[in-house]
């Protein structure tokens, strides 16, 4: 096949493995949180392309990236239109991370633009095809004509030939597909034409058609890889792949060439081994499920009597098989497990329940279908600047810098110390010795600080009476230039603290880090040894016991994820509970930290999808994000607090406290009627039991609500307040002797309730006893994972109201980890902006950048999406009264 002939060649061409490693490092290194903002589809295709990544799971980077991609087409999905493109990118992406694209949460992206293709009566682009292709889609009945169109141009305009390069392989897939080879007809003049346009250097044109038309001709038949130079077409390749002008697309392009590969390879990629092939966790796929549903209903008769019925009954996609109900029902149920084999393309199954086929008794598993009023029964890098050529990176926060020459001529070396923000390097010099010196600038060891440039210069014989301090990434330079015999070596100590160590009154963690006093025994380990809690245990956390049960509760809740990372509708909770044990501060420097982050996001954004949401959903959605350091109020441009807050005012029934809980964790006013809800909680005498669950939760809105603001306004307030008092006291007095308040469920609420109303260290209740009883129940066999959510913070000292605790000052996501990306996905109304800098008296050089922004954007925020976008745009601020003050642009 022509494949093979070219992949040969390819792989004999030298220098061609080693590029193909440096443009996967590029590629890799121009991300952010493994993310390629609109890009991510095709890097998600170029990696793999280049067998960099296989996205079979068992890689943390690979999932995170998959999640990114899920997170990237959900949110696609609530915008009103896609393009065709968008539409192509996204399958072709999904195709080589084993996703079905004919079932993303119940959307069909293959028949959506198969549908919009058929619909256009305009050309359509032939990457449309491809994707068609890709997704062994047939095509529709304009294909061949739109692609004849493209083919037969003899316009003049440059990118004629890359759209001629992609029918090309779109045509290339097709005949692969099919076997339909007189399609070849269509671009046999196309591929002469080609070959025959090649210049001396070996490409087609600039670099972006060079790699498509290579694609071209690779994936045509062996007859047209003949008569045209390969060899000098890579060489070319890789001398751009390690020019300054290497960008995104070149890379994407030009990668599957180096590894013997072209677009029409996705096609090829073979899924039957990976999980999500065959639903590595199906609860999960139908939860999510976005399109139409049915409820079945599942039975296993046993005996000629039906001496035993298990029925099950369940909400799947309309679309589901008998055989997909039976293979999610013993997901769900393992009385329901079985067995199968495939004989002559059918599926038999020979055993259900641990009860197989018996022929001598003459008993077999049957199947029965029945419709009933519609209800059938069936049997987951740094980046510095450097001020001199290869300068040894130093990432320690502390270390020492030596280096000793000798020779005749010019000596140079460079180190770079890798400062983070917020943080000063001090330098102090040990020795520095040469055996000879004539002027001060043949020997010194120079400090200089990247950002501002500026330096201080060390000369033989100096002694570092005084430390030099820098407040960025510096480099240390190694100078010698004798045209005579010498020798010189020096010594240099560093260390890195953050900016808060310079504060006198500070506790110091180590010796790099310090943190303010007032974050010292707050129950949360800011240091990471921990020291700023040692000696702090008082109430739960100094009862034996606590500190081994909440780690033996994490690792229940750890080993009782779907992979990866995956707690289904419990995501929120998950995420939440892993929070409030200090076991998780997603804070961005943990891969599974982040990828359950990301599944918390596609959670939000699948669900959004939805037409409705519940108030509870809402509010787990809040709190996870709250933990998470997202701003719910500007999830991709949705206001969830708004909308919660917003569906409360509109319901005439009484709202769960939950719902109170999460707007005051949010930081969000109360509706007029909260206090009449809360009233009607706290003053019922129900004998129900889930009454006190109720009352438990109120106290903890309301105690959030007291921990914010001054609560004493009016009447109704006060007669809350009352309440709030009377049924914590009540709480205590119906502690039973086992310390518990009923079941373990009431009894952790209440227990939380307790200790978000300032009662952790009183004596008249049994706190002790509670805290054993809850650690009982953690180590029984009936812990299941909402005790455990429930239990999780209280093993802590923490509560569900710690979530409007949260300090996300220091956080990536709280300051726009990556504004492009947020701005890209943003779903609500935008506007465009023209943002300039006039710079001189008389105006002598304008910057002007034009941008589309959210429509309430601060102009302190669009100053910050440039600077992102463009590095002229770089300003310098400080907060003075509460006030940002800009005093630094440009370096000006």
């Amino acid at each position: 096949m022509s494949l093979i002939l070219s992949v040969t060649e390819i792989f004999a061409t030298e220098g061609v493995n080693e590029a193909r490693e440096k443009v996967i490092d590029w590629m890799i290194r121009n991300r952010v949180t493994w993310n390629w903002r609109d890009d991510m589809p095709r890097a998600v295709v170029a990696l793999y392309l280049a067998s960099h990544m296989n996205f079979n799971g068992t890689s943390l980077e690979e999932e995170l990236m998959v999640k990114q991609l899920e997170l990237k087409v959900a949110l696609a999905l609530l915008r009103s239109s896609l393009t065709n493109s968008e539409l192509s990118m996204f399958i072709n992406a999904l195709l080589v991370t084993c996703h079905n694209p004919r079932n993303f949460y119940g959307y069909n992206l293959v028949q959506r633009l198969k549908t919009q293709v058929e619909e256009t009566q305009k050309f359509t682009h032939p990457l449309a095809y491809l994707a068609l292709c890709n997704a062994n889609e047939t095509w529709p009945s304009k294909a061949n004509s739109d692609l004849n169109y493209v083919l037969s141009s003899d316009s003049e305009y440059p990118f004629i030939k890359d759209l001629q390069a992609i029918a090309i392989l779109a045509l290339s897939c097709k005949i692969d597909h099919s076997s339909e080879y007189e399609l070849t007809k269509l671009y046999q003049s196309t591929i002469e034409h080609f070959k025959q346009s090649q210049f001396p250097d070996g490409s087609f044109g600039n670099v972006y058609t060079t790699a498509l038309i290579t694609q071209a001709l690779m994936s045509s038949d062996q007859e047209n890889l003949q008569d045209w130079k390969l060899s000098a077409t890579l060489e070319y390749l890789i001398e751009h792949m390690d020019s300054s002008s290497v960008d995104f697309l070149s890379t994407y392009l030009t990668l599957p060439i180096l590894n013997g590969k072209t677009l029409i390879d996705i096609s090829k990629v073979d899924c039957s081994a990976n999980p999500r092939k065959h639903g590595d966790d199906l609860m999960s796929e139908v939860i999510d499920y976005l399109g139409p549903k049915m409820r079945v209903q599942y039975s296993l008769y046993v005996g000629d009597e039906k001496d035993v019925i298990h029925t099950l009954s369940l909400i799947v996609p309309e679309n589901f098989t008998a055989f997909e109900v039976m293979d999610l029902a013993q997901s769900v149920d393992a009385k329901y497990e079985f067995d199968w084999k495939t004989i002559s393309g059918q599926k038999y199954v020979y055993q259900i329940a641990g009860i197989v086929n018996d022929p001598e008794a003459g008993k077999f598993w049957l199947l029965h279908l029945s419709t009933n009023n519609n209800m059938e029964s069936f049997v987951h890098l740094i980046t510095t600047t450097i001020l001199c050529r290869d300068c040894q990176i130093e990432t320690a926060l502390s270390g020492k810098i030596e280096d000793s020459t000798y020779g005749y001529g010019k000596y140079e070396k460079c180190w770079t110390i890798v400062v983070p923000e917020q943080s000063l390097v001090v330098f102090s010099l040990d020795s520095f010795i040469s055996n000879k010196v004539y002027y001060r600038d043949d020997c010194y060891v120079l400090i200089t600080a990247v950002k501002t440039g500026d330096s201080y210069k060390f000369n033989v014989n100096d002694t570092s009476e005084d430390s030099v301090r820098t407040l960025s990434h510096t480099t240390v330079t190694f100078y010698r230039n004798f045209q005579n015999y010498y020798s010189a070596k020096f010594t240099l100590t560093y260390y890195i603290k953050n900016m808060e160590c310079t504060n006198e009154d500070s506790f110091q963690c180590d010796d790099n880090f310090c943190i303010p006093q007032s974050k010292v025994c707050d129950g949360v380990k800011d240091c990471k040894n921990g020291s700023d809690e040692i000696g702090c245990e008082t109430g739960v956390l100094a009862i034996q016991g606590v500190k081994e049960a909440r780690k033996r509760a994490i690792d229940w809740m750890k080993r009782n994820r779907t992979d990866p990372w995956n707690w289904r509708d419990d995501m929120p909770r998950a995420v939440v509970a892993l929070y409030l044990a200090s076991h998780m501060n997603f804070n961005g420097t943990s891969l599974e930290e982040e990828l359950m982050a990301k599944q918390a996001e596609l959670k939000v954004a699948l669900a959004l999808l939805r037409s409705s949401l519940t108030n509870s959903e809402l509010s787990m959605f809040i709190n996870a994000l709250l933990v998470t350091c997202h701003n719910p109020r500007h999830f991709y441009g949705n206001n969830l607090v708004k909308r919660l807050k917003t569906q409360v005012e509109e319901t005439l029934n009484s709202t769960h406290p939950l719902a109170y809980l999460a707007l005051c964790n949010a930081n969000e006013t109360w509706p007029a009627k909260a206090n009449s809800d809360l009233n009607d909680i706290l003053s019922s005498d129900s004998e129900y039991p889930f009454i006190k669950d109720l009352q438990a939760m109120a106290i903890l809105a309301l105690s959030c609500k007291i921990d914010q603001s001054t609560y004493l306004n009016n009447s109704r307030e006060l007669t809350n307040l009352t309440l709030y008092h009377s049924t914590v006291q009540h709480f205590k007095k119906i502690q039973f002797r086992d310390g518990s308040f009923g079941n373990v469920y009431t009894t952790a609420l209440i227990t939380q309730a307790l200790l978000s109303s300032g009662e952790e260290d009183n004596k008249n209740w049994k706190l002790n006893a509670t805290i054993k009883y809850l650690i009982k129940q953690m180590n029984s066999s009936s812990v299941d994972f909402l005790s455990t959510y429930l239990t999780l913070p209280i093993l802590n000292a923490k509560s569900l109201m710690d979530i409007s605790k949260i300090d996300c000052s220091a956080n990536p996501r709280k300051h726009g980890d990556d504004p492009i990306s947020e701005v890209i996905d943003y779903l609500g109304p935008k506007m465009r902006v023209q943002y300039s800098l006039y710079v001189g008296d008389d105006k002598d050089f304008i910057h002007t950048m034009s941008l589309r922004v959210p429509e309430n954007y601060t102009a302190f925020e669009v100053m910050e999406l440039a600077q992102s976008v463009d590095p002229k745009y770089k300003f310098d601020w400080k907060t003075i009264s509460e006030k940002k003050y800009v005093y630094q642009m440009q370096e000006l």
